[in-house]
């Protein structure tokens, strides 16, 4: 009998170690599922925590196990834990991990909802640019273009004007996180501009110029895209690269003839300005820099 029991025994261990000797090597990453950044010093445990690991500084890992183990746990603080099921065959992980606040920190601090922007290249068109948005969701923000012509004038020619544009806008965010966001956008555009000299041209006889006052109130619509790029992502400064670019449709009215008291010639104003660098350019491109508060 004393055999007997003996010889059980021994089986029992021999089968025990055996088991134990059948280990595999499980391998692999751990990434932020937002950013596909690499997550550092995430806990990898089994659930009777005989086993356990943690990431490197790139969120890469390795651990050996036995290969009845059936599930590894990922936890880290921050982040919601993960449970991976393991089959008999698992060699290669890739788990991704959700932070929990990542809605209300996707562009930036959770408490940062709105952006404030200048557009420095409108000084070029004797204007001042600004831009404002506010965040309603993740995706989705309305906003404001403001350009006030304090001395507006044709870039490479003779036109004078002074006036406003205001542009509302509502956003888009194809994709949006922490560092970038690509949008589409479409906007309403309205403006007044009151022109001290308005040129127009003959150029068979003289007077070969004359110059006109007139007043111009005109809408129209806008369609684009573009990107906004965070560009130190810190809790304490947000600095953000705004770039638009898209398509605007916004008419000038003014005569394109017009006379002299006292001369029959009739005289001709080229618009070509007013489309292609002017106001009403169709391609519309605007670059604002600014902050996330």
């Amino acid at each position: 009998m004393r055999a007997l029991i003996t010889i059980s025994v021994l089986m029992v261990l021999f089968s025990m170690n055996a088991q134990e000797g059948e280990m595999k090597l499980i391998y692999g990453r751990v990434f932020d599922k937002h950013s596909g950044v690499g997550i550092d010093s995430v806990q990898i445990i089994t659930n009777d925590s005989s086993y356990s690991t943690t990431t490197s500084l790139h969120g890469s890992f390795e651990l050996n196990l036995p290969r009845r183990t059936k599930s590894l746990y990922f936890r880290k603080d921050r982040y919601k834990s993960v449970r991976i099921r393991l089959s008999p065959f698992a060699v290669g992980l890739n788990v991704s991990m959700k932070e929990y606040d990542y809605v209300n920190k996707t562009y930036g601090p959770p408490s940062r909802k709105f952006m404030v922007g200048w557009l420095p290249f409108k000084l070029a068109w004797g204007a001042i640019g600004v831009k404002f948005e506010a965040f309603l969701f993740k995706k989705h923000s309305i906003g404001v273009y403001f350009d006030w012509y304090f001395a507006g004038r044709q870039f490479f020619g003779g036109e004078q004007y002074t006036g406003y544009k205001i542009m509302p806008c509502y956003r888009y965010y194809i994709k949006r996180n922490a560092h970038v966001g690509f949008f589409a956008q479409a906007s309403g555009i309205v403006g007044r501009f009151d022109f001290v000299k308005l040129n127009y041209f003959n150029h068979r006889q003289y007077p070969y110029e004359i110059s006109k006052t007139y007043i111009l109130k005109s809408y129209g619509f806008g369609l684009g895209g573009g990107v906004s790029v965070v560009m130190n992502p810190s809790k304490r400064k947000h600095i953000i690269l705004d770039i638009y670019i898209g398509y605007q449709n916004f008419q000038e009215d003014w005569p394109k003839k017009a006379t002299k008291e006292g001369i029959g010639t009739t005289f001709s104003h080229n618009v070509t300005w007013w489309y292609l660098g002017g106001p009403g350019s169709e391609i519309d491109i605007k670059l604002a820099i600014g902050g996330i508060f």
